[in-house]
């Protein structure tokens, strides 16, 4: 039998029967079942929580349970586009994808949205029409319209008083058309702008590598000694603030312990003997040292108090 004949023998029965909803909305899908194990684990969480065990691996196991079904989601709607020549996989990895209103006319013109599906990969942006289904089992597919590399791929975020619209468009001479995008609501449009930014982002700095691997590096290390410079400053800043003692009382500190030192070296040479084990027990794990070398280790025990 084919896919009509079942249509019509459901929709047969669901007349005669007198039934509201349809057979698919009876069936729990293996979409609607990931969303159950989602409940489930909550309560789980819950309820470890109360009795006080380890939560991080079911939160992190919640969290997992958060990606799967949009993931699952995102497959789906890419397995329903259709004419498209290229290779999907060769795209990269799926960043986002919604229907908005596109118009391919210019934007001082009367706009004439149709809505598209908009697919955002690593790679490039696919455009497809959205078809919905005709029947009451079927589901929406997607015809290829257009795609739009990264590398080449020019955002316009702001259109003069509208503030739900932006414009998407390419720099590559055979592509000229532009395409008018306007969202549904102002958190929808941030959303497209935010991930098509950052795709854009990614791709200067992949290009930036490419032409000049040794300035990236260099940059990139840069980057690196200025965060850990600022970690230091911050460590600085911050010890003070936990021991309770200002610069100057540091300083005194410093002062005063040079002058113990200098106190210290003048002395019977039992004390400077005594001194001089002392200082070796501590810093040399017991080994002895010579006692001209003792006026060294104290002065490295002097610098080393913060």
């Amino acid at each position: 039998m084919a896919q009509d004949d079942f249509e019509q023998f459901f929709a047969e029965t669901k007349q005669k029967l007198g039934h509201k909803i349809a057979l698919c909305d009876l069936l729990i899908k293996p979409v609607q079942r990931i969303m159950k194990y989602q409940l489930l684990m909550k309560d789980i969480l819950k309820y470890t929580e109360r009795a006080g065990d380890r939560m991080d691996i079911l939160e992190k196991a919640l969290q997992v349970m958060h990606v799967v079904p949009k993931a699952c989601d995102d497959m789906m709607q890419v397995g329903r586009l259709q004419n498209f020549d290229g290779n999907l996989s060769a795209q990269g990895k799926l960043i986002y994808q919604g229907t908005v209103a596109i118009s391919d006319n210019a934007p001082s013109q009367p706009f004439k949205g149709k809505d598209r599906r908009i697919f955002l990969f690593e790679q490039s942006a696919i455009i497809a029409d959205c078809i919905l289904p005709k029947k009451e089992f079927g589901n929406p597919t997607y015809i290829f319209k257009s795609q739009i590399m990264v590398n080449k791929m020019v955002l316009e975020a702001t259109v003069a008083d509208e503030p739900l619209r932006f414009i998407l468009k390419s720099n590559d001479p055979t592509q000229p058309n532009a395409f008018l995008a306007q969202a549904n609501t102002m958190e929808e449009k941030d959303q497209w702008i935010l991930k098509i930014n950052s795709q854009l982002d990614q791709q200067k700095t992949l290009l930036a590598a490419l032409v000049d691997p040794k300035r990236y590096q260099n940059q990139l290390a840069g980057s690196v000694n200025s965060l850990s410079l600022e970690e230091v400053d911050k460590k600085k800043t911050l010890f003070p603030r936990l021991t309770g003692k200002s610069k100057e009382s540091s300083h005194s500190s410093l002062g005063a312990s040079s002058s113990m030192h200098q106190n210290s070296s003048i002395q019977t040479p039992s004390s400077k003997s005594n001194s001089s084990t002392k200082s070796s027990k501590l810093f040399g794990f017991g080994k002895k040292v010579n006692p001209a070398s003792s006026n060294k280790s104290a002065a490295q025990i002097v610098w080393v108090i913060p």
